[in-house]
């Protein structure tokens, strides 16, 4: 059984719009489907009807979650766990407690499990078999820390911070103790999620376990390397930056750092070797970043990728150098061919100039003096 309160699920010229229902389960033997074509329709007909969720769909198939919060205002829903979280703060906090301390118990006795040495007759015992008792002891710490991670995407924003630092420091004992190298890589890359999706669980991995902590971000920069997004090179490089600055005045720490820095240079996308330029000049250099200060009347070809302070950052694919513009140079440059009321927009070959709506480069600028030239 169906009820409609609004048809007409298109729009004018016959495209489809969005549609948003629910279902009354109260109404009828298998309930009643209540649907509208507005959202705000939606939300007062499920007042009217008692009911605190509702959904839309699009015309593609997605489905969109909306809620009534304890507050009673209506929300749209990025997961479940945000609507149990709103809808009844208290009882999601006491369900909280309990998984996370489920979690971590398991978690810790899986961990001393594994760790329990095996006697000659046993690993034989296991040979028989033909089970590798290593390798399953490895998967199950890895599965763990899989299992951890998805709560912890669910409730990282509630956690108190002695919570976090407990979960870190399992999950980082966790990884120290799988021995199969490709295994522990797949491992160092799901904590080096947790470490850029959560704040306190980088500061607490940084802090507690420092070898952990760098595996993990040299995971991050091999994976780079392979081809993620300028995004998460971005990030990497920040991270290592803040490490290194941590380190302070411990020089096999500095080093440690520096020499991640330089595996990140060598393989890493340009954006890596940007952000490391924007955020520490002499440190970029240190690592392996040739900084090239641009010269007059030179031509150079790469995405502009930053502005600091007046010097525009530019990237040189192919290599691992990074060109620095200094604006002023570059305006006192121009205003030699074209005079000081040009304006300079740095968009693809830094240096383009505007005069009167009339576009010039610097190459097409030197053309046409030569040409004057000629002439007379």
């Amino acid at each position: 059984m169906e009820k409609t309160n609004e048809e007409t699920p298109h729009e004018p010229g016959g495209v489809a719009s969005m549609r948003y229902g629910f279902t009354d389960p109260r109404d009828g033997s298998v309930g009643v489907q209540y649907s509208f074509r507005t959202q705000q329709a939606a939300q007062i007909g499920a007042e009217q009807a008692g009911v605190s969720r509702f959904q839309g769909h699009s015309p593609g198939g997605d489905v969109v979650q909306f809620y009534r919060d304890h507050e009673g205002q209506w929300r749209q829903a990025e997961n479940e766990a945000e609507i149990e979280r709103n809808q009844n703060p208290e009882r999601f906090a006491s369900v909280r407690v309990e998984n996370v301390a489920r979690l971590l118990r398991a978690g810790e006795e899986g961990l001393q499990v594994a760790k329990v040495p095996l006697s000659p007759e046993l690993r034989q015992a296991f040979a028989d078999m033909g089970v590798n008792p290593q390798r399953d002891r490895d998967e199950r710490l890895q599965g763990g820390i899989e299992v951890r991670t998805e709560q912890l995407r669910q409730y990282g924003p509630d956690l108190p911070v002695a919570d976090v630092k407990r979960w870190v420091d399992l999950d980082a004992r966790s990884l120290e103790a799988i021995q199969d190298p490709q295994m522990r890589r797949d491992v160092a890359a799901v904590v080096a999620g947790n470490t850029l999706s959560n704040d306190e669980y980088r500061k607490s991995l940084e802090a507690g376990h420092r070898g952990v902590a760098v595996e993990v971000a040299a995971e991050i920069g091999r994976r780079d390397r392979v081809g993620e997004t300028p995004e998460l090179q971005t990030a990497l490089a920040r991270e290592h930056v803040a490490l290194h600055r941590q380190a302070g005045e411990n020089p096999a720490e500095r080093e440690r750092w520096e020499q991640a820095m330089k595996s990140g240079v060598d393989g890493a996308g340009s954006a890596y070797r940007v952000e490391l330029v924007t955020l520490d000049q002499d440190l970029a250099q240190k690592a392996g970043v040739h900084v090239e200060k641009a010269q007059p009347d030179t031509t150079y070809t790469g995405r502009i990728a930053a502005e600091v302070s007046g010097k525009v950052i530019q990237e040189r694919e192919g290599s691992n150098a990074v060109v620095i513009h200094d604006r002023q140079a570059i305006a006192n440059d121009v205003s030699k061919h074209a005079g000081k009321g040009v304006e300079i927009k740095y968009v693809g070959d830094v240096g383009l100039v505007r005069e009167a709506g009339v576009s010039h480069t610097r190459d097409r600028m030197a053309r046409e003096e030569r040409a004057s030239e000629r002439e007379r």
